[in-house]
């Protein structure tokens, strides 16, 4: 459509007059496939095949007598196991900046041993940095409260 015709179509304000209507936009046919989601079938699709082909490795190899391999094959293809906790000992309180120091060199010793997984060392660390950042605020407020009073009484 020639420039002109447009512009007999708007008003002043740019704005489509009384009856006049905006051209169709083209647009993406309806039903038509994103290349996202191309990806991300072709994606599941190749996963499918490649676990289908480590399950029939698996079960070769059990088959074959070797429980070992499997086992090992099996630990290479199940995701990592979560554990979403770490417990610790019961004479760990965390009352003091003091007493998370402690948990947090204890923590750091059970990973260097193996005790724990480097992950969850690190996830016990963030937790007990909160932890000593939200108590540091909580003496912050009390000393707060005690230079207030030492104020009052002067």
């Amino acid at each position: 459509m020639p420039h002109y015709e447009q512009q007999a179509k708007r008003g002043p304000d740019g704005k489509f007059l009384p009856g006049l209507k905006p051209p169709k936009s083209t647009g993406r046919p309806r039903g038509a496939i994103g290349i996202k989601t191309r990806a991300a079938r072709l994606a599941g699709e190749r996963l499918e095949e490649m676990l289908r082909r480590a399950t029939d490795v698996i079960s070769d190899e059990l088959d074959n007598g070797n429980p070992t391999v499997a086992q090992w094959l099996v630990d290479r293809v199940r995701p990592p196991a979560r554990s979403d906790f770490v417990q610790l000992a019961d004479k760990n309180k965390l009352s003091s900046i003091e007493d998370i120091l402690v948990a947090s060199e204890r923590t750091t010793t059970a990973a260097s041993q193996g005790e724990i997984s480097l992950q969850q060392a690190r996830l016990l660390q963030d937790v007990l940095g909160r932890h000593a950042q939200l108590k540091g605020l909580e003496e912050l407020s009390s000393l707060r409260a005690e230079v207030e009073e030492m104020r009052r009484t002067d």
